[in-house]
């Protein structure tokens, strides 16, 4: 996905009603997976977006706290468009809003950074929410 295209798609929007509509949900939850072509695919609250659709869909639902779910294979470079989609809806990402698990290929465990304690995997945004509202301080023996 073209990170050009988002940023047009996100700069017609309303910058403000979503800023206000963010602050009203506790979590969004972004998967990112490595599509096969050098791109990704992101995942909102467990639905894949594409195009258009990803831009209306991020400032649709975006929220207080960013969790992202990201793939092995995903770079850095790619996770930090997150950022930028954030801030195109007027919500700027820093430490007590935005929260990185890498997961293992398998979807078994999770290591959350920038703690590295590792967690059974989970994509249910009531336990990520959770998980970041008490973060552990050992990793779970997993």
């Amino acid at each position: 996905m073209k990170l050009g295209l988002w940023l047009a798609l996100l700069a017609a929007a309303a910058p403000g009603a979503a800023q206000a509509a963010c602050a009203e949900r506790e979590v969004l939850v972004a998967e990112m997976r490595p599509d096969g072509r050098g791109g990704y695919v992101l995942s909102l609250n467990g639905k894949d977006v594409t195009g258009k659709d990803a831009a209306v869909a991020y400032a649709a639902q975006c929220a207080r706290k960013l969790v992202a779910l990201v793939h092995p294979d995903i770079s850095f470079r790619q996770v930090s468009d997150l950022g930028v989609l954030s801030g195109k809806v007027g919500v700027r990402l820093g430490r007590d809003n935005f929260f990185v698990f890498y997961y293992m290929r398998e979807k078994t465990v999770m290591v959350y950074f920038p703690a590295m304690i590792t967690v059974k995997f989970s994509n249910d945004p009531k336990v990520l929410a959770d998980l970041i509202a008490n973060p552990r301080t050992r990793d779970s023996g997993i």
